[in-house]
């Protein structure tokens, strides 16, 4: 991985709130995904936080394994960790893996994701790479429950329903375990709906009165998905760049856990050690 040299590296450290890291994670026991109490299902969130989770998979663009790709995905699995991706939907409707809404960065073709068939998308190429762009259901296949699964749905619109479903199709039946995130609450709020048994998070950039604030965010956003048992939230994404932040603590102090993105040196480790429970890293191995 880029900057992954011995200098770069360093080592995750769990803030005093975090689950210490575990010989056995607890996604390889049978009992990982949920629990029973009083005969309601309990979402496990562990092993939110047992480790650090590779960013787009375990990516290096100059050694030919671009991100959101199957040989990221595979080089993180590999290695044990848990990793985050990117879901959009096609004009046909598939689940593909891919962050842009533009094709033009990672491939180089003109044009939003979201107007091209699927199997368009599966040729095109990912930089000068032998990776295409994969399908939802072709990241499970390959994981297959080995590590667990943080999938970001981008749904940058008011309306929600297509990317949120391709996705819920895919992952019916599959029995790794999985979380699912979004910047739009009212996708994170349409997966409390329809996959109720998931581990869900609300993405934000920043926690600033008057903007996802702490008075704006906690007064509308919190309420609405913690007051209701049905819509309540696991974790937080918050972008690195917002720590420290008392907003970021509240929720942390009401036992959700706050998990940064993007990390990508040491000293940036260093501040996420200080502030957050667990992060999303590329470009080091922490």
């Amino acid at each position: 991985m880029p900057g992954s040299t011995p200098e770069a590296q360093s080592e995750w450290a769990p803030c005093p709130s975090m689950h210490p890291l575990r010989s056995t994670p607890s996604w390889k026991s049978a009992d990982s995904l949920t629990s029973q109490t009083g005969g309601t299902a309990v979402i496990d969130t562990d092993w939110l936080t047992t480790r650090p989770i590779a960013h787009r998979g375990l990516h290096d663009f100059r050694a030919g394994i671009p991100e959101n790709s199957l040989s990221a995905f595979a080089q993180a699995a590999d290695a044990g960790y848990p990793i985050e991706l990117d879901v959009q939907v096609s004009v046909d409707g598939k689940a593909v893996v891919f962050h842009d809404e533009s094709l033009d960065r990672m491939t180089g073709a003109r044009g939003e994701i979201s107007r091209v068939p699927a199997v368009e998308l599966a040729g095109l190429r990912l930089g000068e790479s032998d990776q295409s762009i994969p399908l939802l259901r072709e990241v499970l296949d390959l994981i297959d429950g080995r590590v667990p699964l943080i999938i970001e749905l981008k749904n940058p619109r008011r309306r929600t329903g297509r990317v949120e479903t391709a996705a819920c199709k895919d992952l019916a039946g599959y029995g790794g375990p999985c979380a699912v995130s979004s910047f739009n609450r009212r996708t994170v709020a349409w997966c409390a709906r329809n996959l109720p048994h998931l581990p869900r998070g609300q993405n934000v950039m920043k926690f600033r009165r008057g903007w996802f604030a702490a008075g704006q965010w906690q007064s509308s956003v919190f309420r609405e998905f913690q007051t209701r048992h049905s819509t309540r939230l696991q974790f937080i994404g918050c972008h690195i760049g917002a720590l420290p932040s008392p907003g970021a603590q509240r929720f942390r102090e009401r036992g959700i856990p706050l998990i940064v993105f993007t990390v990508r040196t040491p000293d940036r480790l260093a501040l996420a050690n200080a502030h957050a429970d667990n992060i999303f890293f590329e470009g080091f191995i922490p």
